[in-house]
């Protein structure tokens, strides 16, 4: 005999997720779209295949130079003044 009893009929509770903060805009890109990530690490490209599994999308992630002006970020050759490297990520399909 053990000390766990068997028992039917109780409901499964439901988990308690916290909500999580998206860190990046996968969900809010259309087709042609890109975001840039200044610095950005290895692990970005997990995350994109995660996300594409996840949300059924197709983005495709590129090494870039950027720079940052007052009406936002634009491409630049490596080394000019303000350039940071980073990788641009395009919803394709």
């Amino acid at each position: 005999m053990t000390n766990y009893p068997i028992m039917s009929g109780v409901l499964l509770p439901k988990v308690a997720r916290p909500k999580t903060r998206e860190f990046y805009p996968f969900a809010d890109l259309e087709v042609g779209d890109m975001f840039f990530v200044p610095d950005a690490s290895r692990s970005l490209y997990a995350t994109a295949w995660a996300q594409s599994n996840r949300l059924g999308r197709t983005f495709t992630l590129r090494a870039m130079t950027m720079r940052k002006t007052r009406s936002g970020w634009r491409v630049c050759k490596p080394g000019a003044d303000g350039a940071v490297s980073g990788v641009g990520v395009w919803r394709v399909a």
